[in-house]
């Protein structure tokens, strides 16, 4: 470097920065002010390793630069970066300021890549930016895009491993022609932290069955991101659908018809399907029909013994629309009868029941809403219709399929 003679034409104010390109006597470009050209000496990069704690909640002294995954992300206690050089054109010494010509950021530091790998980096920023052009110093990021650091090191995110003992499996219920899936439960760590399906593992094996059927179907459990590991095939097989747990309204119209609607989930049951008892008292009770193969039980419910006081349809959630902080409901369209909605997000997916509501939009007229400036996380959405009755109270419909969304 200290042979190379540099000669930079005179240079047009612009009122802006200027940064020229120094060539040799050939025209060739010999150095940028990119630092992605110059060598740096890995020992200029100082990182402090804390004692750490795995999944278990055991001890581990990091040193070796390996953390065992737990979802959380895994920093260091502190990283330094010290580095100055001469500069080829004023022969001034000029030394990198940490938040002005490089930031030190992580990547993969929650399940780590494909290979189990995290990088501590540092990324210059301004003319220090990397440009892709020096392999040993790219890397992909979480989206894949390239990251040109200045230089970085590797550390290990250990997946952890998926056993039998970490699974538990039961018959899925009829659910009126949709697909069905086992129930699924996988939990890990002394205090049986229970996983989340997409998140944390996948289900092999599982198919579009729909019947009701003595036959047994086999799944298992594959582990991702952080965990890992396939666990033996486990039987399971779909049971018929108990009346109980359908949601079920009646009413009589002015002429004495009586009207029922029994939806299994969101799609409604056909009137074939079972048979509806007037009762003296007010009531209507649905069995399922003769020789079913779909339904058992029974469930009573009140008559409504008007129009006014029938529920309005259930609601459809098609898609929620995420939007930086923003996450849009849509539903599929109008829904019969009703004069409004609810609409309510949550990091719980059993919000409807226990009432955990993160958002809330209510009383809206349109057959969407938007939740604005919502954290990062993955969120479940519900909605449902609404109307008055003849004395001006509120009757409400089910609630709406669920939907997931992740804001990132």
């Amino acid at each position: 470097m200290s042979s190379l003679t540099v000669n930079v034409n005179d240079q047009s104010y612009t009122g802006h920065q200027i940064r020229p390109t120094v060539k040799d006597s050939n025209n060739n470009t010999q150095i940028t002010a990119k630092l992605g050209t110059v060598n740096i000496d890995l020992g200029q990069f100082t990182i402090s390793y804390p004692d750490s704690k795995d999944a278990n909640g055991k001890e581990v002294n990091v040193a070796n630069q390996s953390f065992i995954y737990d979802g959380k992300a895994h920093t260091f206690a502190s990283a330094t970066f010290n580095y100055s050089y001469t500069d080829p054109i004023t022969h001034k010494t000029v030394k990198l300021e940490e938040g002005k010509d490089f930031e030190i950021k992580y990547f993969h530091n929650v399940t780590g890549n494909a290979s189990h790998e995290a990088y501590i980096a540092v990324v210059g920023k301004g003319n220090y930016a990397g440009n892709n052009d020096t392999t040993n110093q790219v890397f992909e990021d979480e989206n894949g895009q390239k990251v040109n650091a200045i230089t970085y090191k590797k550390f290990t995110i250990t997946p952890v491993q998926l056993s039998d003992q970490n699974v538990t499996v039961s018959n899925g219920t009829y659910a009126e022609g949709m697909a069905v899936k086992p129930v699924v439960k996988v939990s890990y760590g002394r205090d049986a932290l229970t996983l989340e399906e997409g998140k944390d593992y996948k289900l092999v094996g599982v198919g579009a069955y729909t019947e009701p059927t003595t036959k047994k179907y086999t799944v298992s459990v594959e582990g991702i991101n952080g965990y890992t590991g396939t666990t033996s095939s486990v039987n399971w097989g779909i049971d018929k659908k108990d009346l109980a747990d359908c949601d079920i309204t009646a009413a009589k119209n002015s002429k004495g018809s009586v009207s029922v609607v029994v939806m299994n989930g969101n799609v409604k049951v056909p009137t074939e399907k079972y048979v509806v008892t007037e009762n003296a008292d007010g009531t209507v009770t649905v069995t399922p029909a003769k020789d079913s193969k779909y339904y058992i039980g029974s469930k009573t419910v009140t008559l409504a013994g008007s129009e006014a006081n029938e529920k309005p349809g259930t609601p459809m959630i098609s898609n929620v629309k995420v939007v930086g902080n923003k996450a849009t409901v849509i539903l599929s369209g109008d829904t019969d009868g009703a004069a409004g909605y609810d609409y309510v997000i949550s990091t719980d997916r059993d919000c409807i029941t226990n009432k955990d509501y993160t958002s809330v939009n209510k009383n809206q007229v349109q057959t969407s809403t938007t939740f604005k400036y919502v954290q990062q996380g993955t969120y479940y959405a519900y909605c449902h219709a609404w109307k008055r009755d003849e004395n001006g109270k509120k009757v409400f419909s089910p609630w709406s399929n669920l939907k997931t969304a992740t804001v990132k």
